[in-house]
């Protein structure tokens, strides 16, 4: 079974040991005849965050997207990307309430997440609007820069607030809710690399600069943050060290491509203009780190299928 990822280009699977978890959760469909529901969401809490983790990394990634258009940079991939990103979140925003077999999502019963995801519903269709209008026009002009900017956040934070809500869930379950803490704070490190991008490119955009350098330099901290909590815990954020030596490899990888991506962001964040190479290097970057820790969510969510 694969989940939509739309990589330069091409879909790829979250990670192997992600899609190992996913077969895994997806036998629970069967067993819940036998059993009831619960045995079904305890075994699929993990699963569940983790996709509705993504869609907040989602809402991001469109927007970059949508910048990357407004920019004129790679505007053929970044259409066909776009239109990658926008299908995944419309069929997991489906799966999420609905269920879906294939991605082996439940349908959701919770009345708080439930409550939760009206809301990005309610926003999604003129987001989705948005999206469509740039991969049919294979352009984005000023007017939708800032329409993208403005519903860009209310999108993620709608989203947040619905992981939140599974994470209490889950917490209040089967699920450890020290792996759910993990889960959900690892998966927004996706997001952050692709909203840290969207801010760059907003500033390249000359769309309220000033305020796009100050959301940048919170994104950058944040990562930074969550970062050296995954890899050696911190008490504040509930977050365990790496509870295993390849979670802690693969953490080191990031840390490594962050070191790269970092000084990027941080020369734009304090006032450097953001030049066509450093548009190339960011655009080509940002998706090598949302890869790598995106396999890092999938062998986190993999330690409960252990």
């Amino acid at each position: 079974m694969k989940v939509l990822f739309a990589g330069e280009g091409r879909r790829v699977s979250i990670s192997r040991r992600g899609c190992l978890s996913a077969v895994a959760v997806a036998a629970g469909f069967a067993l819940t005849a036998r059993f009831g529901p619960t045995w079904a969401k305890r075994a699929n809490y993990d699963h569940i965050i983790n996709l509705a983790g993504r869609q907040r990394m989602l809402s991001q990634r469109m927007s970059k997207e949508i910048m990357l258009i407004a920019l004129q940079y790679n505007v053929r991939e970044n259409v066909r990307n776009l239109g990658f990103s926008s299908e995944e979140f419309g069929r997991v925003l489906h799966g999420l309430r609905y269920g879906d077999g294939e991605l082996a999502l439940p349908a959701t019963a919770e009345d708080a997440v439930l409550k939760r995801l009206s809301k990005v519903e309610s926003l999604w269709p003129a987001f989705k609007v948005l999206v469509m209008d740039a991969i049919a026009k294979k352009e984005v002009v000023p007017g939708q820069v800032k329409f993208c900017a403005e519903a860009s956040l209310p999108l993620l934070k709608a989203m947040d607030d619905t992981v939140k809500a599974y994470e209490r869930a889950a917490s209040a379950g089967h699920l450890s809710g020290i792996l759910a803490i993990a889960i959900n704070l690892a998966g927004a490190q996706r997001m952050l690399t692709q909203k840290a991008s969207k801010e760059c490119y907003l500033i390249a955009l000359d769309h309220e600069a000033a305020a796009n350098r100050k959301q940048l330099g919170q994104s950058i901290d944040r990562f930074e943050r969550v970062l050296k909590g995954l890899l050696e815990g911190d008490t504040e954020l509930r977050l365990m060290a790496a509870p295993t030596a390849p979670i802690k490899a693969q953490l080191r990888t990031v840390e490594r491509l962050w070191a790269e991506f970092q000084p990027m962001l941080s020369k734009v964040r304090d006032g450097a203009p953001v030049s066509p190479d450093m548009i190339a290097e960011t655009a080509s970057l940002n998706l090598t780190l949302l890869g790598e820790m995106n396999t890092a969510v999938g062998m986190y969510e993999g330690l409960q299928a252990t």
